[in-house]
């Protein structure tokens, strides 16, 4: 896909879903006024294709790109970045980062900020040494229920040898659900019942000397907050409501850095909560 000059119909989906999930009846509008002469049966055939291949996933009349997809194509471009571009090609990169630099990127939305944040840690994680822990601080880690950029994220990492090592600071219903998600050895997780730092829109990833510090919008922050606080039952209901709250605009900062010292003083603050043999 995207190789030939000539657009096939499941190019133009993808094009499509690139912007965010879609009603199929809405994507079947935007392909229509796209591609003269399609019909609503070829828009559903190329649909069934792009399923069949696990590209595309369909839930209640809903379809989006399989984040999976999107992740093992993420994982080839970078490998192959790797190979193809030199070191000076690539400056500006997060990968290229001396001691005491960093990178600061803005998004509209929690869920844009998500993909990149992702695309971000998989870079960190092919070039720092498996050795070093991914550790992560949230308030409350909602990217389990919100999708599955997580899991296979955490699958990715566990998958290098790496332990993959999470810490909230909450533990609500919601904190407790996503507890299976763990196994308590390669990953593990921490629920500390009070604030281990003082912003409530503040999260952190640690991997070796790189830090990836997040400041969610803090409109959306607080309706997380209040989603956490106010649910007693977990259902498709809450899921639904999580990921409208991560898809509505709002100002977020991402800052990628390398500082030795920093990282050092982050990782002794949060190491504590688990356990990690030495090698």
């Amino acid at each position: 896909m995207f190789l030939g000059q000539k657009k096939k119909l499941e190019d133009c989906i993808l094009e499509e879903l690139s912007k965010g999930p879609l009603l199929i009846l809405d994507l079947i509008q935007k392909i229509k006024s796209r591609v003269p002469g399609v019909t609503k049966q070829g828009v559903y055939y190329a649909l069934r294709v792009l399923k069949s291949q696990e590209v595309v996933v369909l839930h209640k009349g809903h379809v989006s790109i399989n984040v999976s997809w999107l992740n093992k194509v993420n994982e080839y471009t970078l490998t192959a970045q790797h190979h193809y571009f030199s070191a000076q090609q690539r400056s500006g990169d997060v990968a290229a980062l001396q001691d005491g630099e960093k990178i600061k990127y803005y998004f509209t939305d929690p869920s844009t900020t998500d993909i990149f944040w992702n695309h971000t840690i998989t870079i960190l994680s092919r070039i720092v040494d498996p050795v070093h822990p991914f550790i992560a601080f949230d308030p409350h880690c909602w990217f389990f229920i919100a999708g599955d950029n997580e899991s296979t994220l955490r699958d990715s990492v566990n998958k290098d040898g790496r332990s993959y090592l999470v810490a909230v600071n909450g533990n609500t219903l919601l904190d407790k659900h996503i507890k299976n998600e763990f196994n308590g050895t390669e990953s593990q997780y921490y629920m500390a019942g009070k604030k281990l730092f003082p912003s409530e829109n503040y999260y952190l990833n640690i991997i070796g000397d790189y830090i990836v510090e997040v400041w969610l919008d803090t409109e959306c922050e607080k309706r997380m907050q209040h989603l956490y606080s106010s649910t007693k039952k977990y259902s498709d209901s809450v899921q639904y409501e999580l990921q409208s709250i991560i898809e509505e605009r709002g100002k977020t900062k991402l800052v990628v850095s390398r500082n030795i010292k920093k990282a050092e003083r982050l990782k002794k603050k949060l190491l504590k909560f688990f356990f990690v043999p030495t090698n």
